[in-house]
């Protein structure tokens, strides 16, 4: 019986438990492997260590005695470090941060090298303020050997590593300089300092990227994001990063996340020579190089010159040539200066994007930060061809029914969209002009733009399966705090007019 049962597709057993009530699921193992290993594999596909900082301390010998049992450790798939834990006490005068255990850290090294089926690992730091930098040397003389340790044990299987820790755990070898992943396709790197002394661009350039550079062979995805760490102020330059970087024959996939200097040109000129070593191998590109004000509080280093807009950024060798030159690109995501750059001064982007040799081959657009007004939209939309197009994510100041009007004749083939928007555009009954105007909840059946959008028909955009048509509101910020969603259209006030799509839905964020 039990081999008849054993025989079942893995598909029905993964079914079947997810039905089970939670403490009957053991009475089964005995008789069917298939449901044992399914219910290890929901168990400890994904370690966190710690899981539970509050119980930390009592939970070291537990969590030791679980990855010593080859019938688990064969089951873990990622493990998710984090030798920094941010901890509030009870009663909290001040919050403190608390170490990973050194006996914890020691057994994970030591059981690391028989993790057969690791192929994913984040080590992070869950926090980036001067509780972390007051604590980091501390943390150095501790933990840095069995977290050097942890590091190589689990390098040789890992295809996937995310490193979400300060520059200095690479300068002061925390992160070994000898660390090499033999299988490794995907590498995330966060870029922030602990300490204003700290010289990043030495340790971009000279532990950084020569750690990049030894995965040249086997890297197909790597991101490289400015997450601003503790100073909001301190803008990080990645001249000399990109410079140092090599040719990875195999990369097709890469995500940038930094700010654009003013006046400073270089690191876009090396971003811009790296892109063009790669042009012919990438498939995609997250390209978001966000503005310096958007970061300049009271202080900014760069405040007395010219900065870039829409005009000069355009006009940079990386726009001109590198971007141009991807023809391979078939996903792309924009995300470029201020949110509304191109709200006035639209022209520059509508002249470049048909340049791109790309845009016939792209099922994937995304232009989630940047605002255009509706008729900008549709002529960046319609300026090229993109036949190809299954998703589509933009950003619309206001929008109408000639929106859809649009892209239901041009794109034919979409699957999938998305349109972020601030309001509506409707005809003023008095006056016969545009207003805009943003919903708070539901349309009422008698309103207007309800109306006209019932009196529509797409059923001849049979491609279209998914709609989401989200409403931004600057006057709601606080709606962040509500756990259900805020909805301005039902899906049964669209049904007749989306025939063909599947999933819909249309709510109301803040700011």
């Amino acid at each position: 019986m039990a081999s008849i049962v054993n025989s079942l597709p893995h598909e029905i057993w993964h079914t079947i438990y997810q039905f089970i009530p939670q403490p009957e699921e053991a009475r089964l193992y005995a008789v069917n492997s298939a449901l044992f290993n399914i219910d290890m594999s929901a168990r400890y596909n994904r370690i966190s260590i710690p899981s539970n900082p509050a119980v930390l301390d009592a939970g070291v010998d537990a969590t030791l005695h679980t990855l010593s049992n080859p019938l688990i450790t064969r089951h873990v798939n990622h493990i998710d470090l984090k030798p920094f834990i941010f901890c509030l006490t009870v009663p909290c005068p001040a919050p403190k941060l608390k170490l990973l255990p050194r006996s914890l850290l020691d057994g994970l090294a030591a059981w690391s090298f028989d993790l057969p089926n690791l192929v994913s690992c984040t080590f992070s730091s869950q926090t980036k303020g001067t509780l972390l930098a007051r604590s980091y040397c501390d943390w150095i003389m501790v933990l840095k050997p069995p977290t050097q340790g942890v590091l190589l044990g689990t390098c040789q299987t890992l295809r996937v590593l995310n490193l979400e820790v300060p520059l200095e755990v690479y300068r002061d070898a925390v992160v070994p300089g000898d660390l090499f992943c033999p299988l490794l396709e995907e590498l995330k790197i966060q870029v922030y300092t602990l300490y204003l002394t700290t010289n990043h661009e030495n340790v971009l350039e000279l532990t950084v990227a020569p750690l990049i550079n030894r995965h040249s062979r086997t890297l197909t995805t790597l991101h490289l994001v400015d997450s601003r760490g503790p100073y909001r102020y301190l803008f990080y330059r990645y001249e000399r990063l990109f410079r140092a970087l090599t040719v990875f024959p195999r990369l097709s996939a890469l995500s940038v996340h930094f700010l654009v200097y003013p006046i400073e040109s270089r690191c876009l000129d090396a971003l811009g020579r790296f892109i063009h070593l790669h042009h012919s191998s990438l498939h995609t590109l997250n390209l978001n190089l966000y503005h310096t004000l958007l970061w300049n509080y009271d202080f900014h280093v760069m405040r007395h010159h010219r900065l870039y807009d829409s005009s000069s950024l355009f006009r940079h060798g990386l726009f001109t040539r590198a971007l141009p030159e991807c023809s391979a690109l078939t996903q792309l995501e924009l995300v470029l200066l201020a949110r509304d750059a191109f709200e006035t001064g639209s022209a520059p982007l509508l002249s470049w994007f048909p340049t791109l040799q790309c845009t016939a081959k792209l099922t994937t657009l995304s232009l989630p930060y940047n605002t255009l007004t509706q008729s900008n939209l549709i002529s960046l939309l319609n300026s090229t061809d993109l036949s190809s197009l299954r998703s589509l994510r933009v950003e619309t100041r206001s929008f109408n029914m000639d929106l859809f009007d649009a892209l239901a004749v041009t794109l034919h083939r979409l699957q999938d969209l998305r349109v972020d928007s601030h309001g509506l555009l409707d005809v003023d009954e008095d006056s016969g002009e545009e207003k805009e105007w943003t919903p708070l909840n539901v349309l009422s059946p008698d309103e207007p733009f309800l109306l006209e959008l019932q009196a529509r028909s797409y059923s001849h955009w049979c491609s279209l399966n998914r709609l989401r048509l989200v409403m931004i509101d600057q006057r709601k910020a606080y709606q962040h705090l509500k756990f259900e969603k805020v909805y301005w259209l039902k899906e049964g006030q669209v049904r007749h007019t989306f025939v063909h799509v599947r999933d819909f839905e249309a709510t109301i964020l803040p700011t």
